[in-house]
């Protein structure tokens, strides 16, 4: 069982809520996503590369998420009893069903590091930002 049976299914489902999510919350996420600490160096990437090879990199980056996010559902269906998606699985259930308590470690110490780099980056870009800002108020 990947979360305890379905008495901790329904307590999940009271802390959590349900297994949906809205029109606005799906725009909210990508917007966020989006939206992140790479957004603000878009332009000069290009103003620096041009446009043909960070277009390319970027319809790379492109296909390979899609492909990595069709698995990811792909293993998401092949946990025991959610073949229609019936269950509340995350992402880090995947790993504990798949490889075991030491695939679940290494997948959450793998999230937590890449959650704490993209605050850094995100702070770090931010910081910057604020910098250009009080530079050009005063000159």
């Amino acid at each position: 069982e990947v979360s305890g049976g379905a008495g901790a299914e329904e307590a999940a489902r009271e802390k959590l809520g349900l297994k949906r999510i809205t029109l606005f919350g799906s725009i909210v996420i990508l917007t966020n996503t989006i939206c992140g600490p790479g957004m603000v160096v878009l332009p000069r990437v290009y103003q620096e590369a041009g446009y043909v090879i960070p277009t390319l990199v970027f319809m790379l980056i492109c296909i390979s998420s899609s492909l990595a996010s069709t698995f990811l559902c792909d293993c998401m269906a092949r946990i025991p009893g959610n073949s229609r998606f019936e269950r509340r699985i995350e992402f880090v259930n995947i790993f504990d069903n798949m490889w075991g308590k030491w695939g679940l470690r290494v997948a959450q110490a793998m999230f937590m590091v890449n959650m704490m780099a993209q605050t850094v980056s995100s702070i770090i870009a931010n910081a910057q930002v604020m910098d250009s800002l009080v530079v050009f108020l005063n000159p």
